[in-house]
């Protein structure tokens, strides 16, 4: 059970974009962190990365990487992912019939992860 399945709420993405970069963080960046948590699940088909911004929006943590598939209720795929229109369902079913499934895919090895503060 999540705050989402007590009426929780999502955060609105565009400001936190907007303060990250009115901070000098590029999104980029912290669409960057998000990746490199990813990728230690490489057998994963797509995950959900909760970043938690520091004080400041210069510092972010990792707090958790779900399977993408969590509660994510109206949440859709970023521009340009390939999943703009679908949720974590339907861009998980996507991927199968695509053929891009977790089992079309060979595991990479773990490379140490680096920390950027």
């Amino acid at each position: 059970m999540t705050n989402l399945h007590l009426g929780g709420a999502r955060g609105d993405l565009a400001a936190a974009r907007a303060a990250a970069e009115a901070a000098g963080t590029a999104w980029p960046e912290v669409l960057g962190r998000c990746e490199a948590a990813a990728a230690c699940f490489p057998g994963t088909l797509c995950v959900g990365v909760d970043l938690l911004p520091g004080s400041g929006w210069r510092r972010f943590a990792v707090g958790e990487v779900n399977a993408f598939g969590d509660l994510l209720p109206g949440l859709t795929g970023l521009a340009g992912s390939g999943a703009e229109s679908l949720d974590t369902y339907g861009a998980q079913v996507a991927a199968v019939l695509r053929g891009d499934g977790p089992a079309a895919r060979t595991p990479a090895p773990l490379a140490p992860a680096a920390h950027a503060d």
